[in-house]
């Protein structure tokens, strides 16, 4: 699972992370691992698949889909109760970040450049 931090607070992403998830791997213990990780409180937390497996400018972020981590049942696996995809690019960002408003000429070039996607890429495991 690859995941980009959005914040909306700064219009910032973050660089691209790697969450190894595993098809026994509880949905429960990756969520907990996700807001562990990221520091955002469960309750906070929201995720968001990309448009593009390269990514999702930077100006339609806050259009995207933006879901609670669904709460299921202990036993569930986290790739089908999270709906994962091998392959797909997903955000996450905090909720209770406010968004930053922007001026017309930050918005004239949010619209042209895509969203700097980090050449790094950090992993953990659940």
């Amino acid at each position: 699972m690859d995941l980009v931090r959005w914040r909306p607070s700064g219009w910032l992403v973050g660089a691209r992370r790697e969450l190894l998830v595993r098809a026994v791997d509880p949905a429960a213990a990756v969520a907990a691992k996700l807001a562990e990780e990221s520091g955002v409180g469960a309750g906070a937390l929201r995720l968001a698949k990309s448009s593009h497996w390269s990514g999702t400018p930077r100006f339609e972020l806050e259009g995207l889909a933006w879901a609670e981590v669904p709460r299921v049942p202990a036993g569930e696996g986290a790739i089908r109760a999270l709906a994962l995809s091998e392959g797909e690019l997903y955000y996450y960002k905090d909720v209770e970040e406010a968004p930053k408003t922007l001026s017309e000429q930050e918005q004239a070039a949010a619209k042209v450049r895509p969203a700097p996607v980090g050449q790094s890429c950090s992993r953990f495991r659940v």
